[in-house]
């Protein structure tokens, strides 16, 4: 008789498994390989400081969208101008300039579908770290989570857990008219 003990270890480490049959001078064997390095999302990787004093990493896999914020500061600026002995309107010289723009990025990351315990864990650590680091190949960049109110769930009420955080990366872009 072969051996029909399945572990989860044996598909962790596998790259195709085989099933076989025999039955009555029949036989088959189906051979299924495994992709496990496909993922439909990019991968991001928190690092924090956790309630304890000790850093702490989690990584979430799920849809992410990044975006930027821009805001403006601006003057209004003298209609017109003096050549010779005439005041002449041009269109092309407006009004209203901008003459600096800082840019932020922020990002927002879905963790995948987690246990209670894992879900309760993050809220009660990563919301409340004071120091949060997106690990970038071999960089890390310093973010903020702005959604800093966490709600723990209970399986209670909650079926399924996953964590939606907001991320503010620290540094800005600043550009000025010259």
């Amino acid at each position: 008789m072969a051996n029909t003990t399945i572990t989860q270890a044996n598909f962790d480490s596998a790259y195709y498994f085989e099933i076989s049959t025999d039955k009555i001078g029949v036989s088959e064997t189906v051979k299924y390989y495994m992709d496990n390095s496909c993922g439909l999302y990019e991968s991001f990787r928190l690092l924090f400081a956790s309630r304890l004093g000790g850093w702490e990493a989690y990584t979430f896999n799920l849809l992410s969208r990044q975006t930027t914020s821009t805001e403006s500061v601006q003057f209004n600026k003298a209609f017109g101008k003096w050549e010779n002995n005439d005041f002449v309107y041009n269109k092309e010289d407006g009004r209203l300039l901008d003459y600096q723009t800082m840019s932020i990025d922020n990002l927002l990351i879905n963790s995948d579908w987690i246990k209670e315990g894992v879900q309760n864990w993050l809220v009660e650590n990563l919301y409340e770290s004071p120091v949060v680091y997106l690990q970038s190949g071999t960089d890390f960049i310093r973010v903020n989570v702005t959604n800093k109110g966490g709600t723990e769930k209970k399986r209670v009420n909650d079926m399924l857990f996953n964590e939606v955080i907001q991320l503010e990366y620290s540094n800005s872009r600043k550009s000025f008219l010259g």
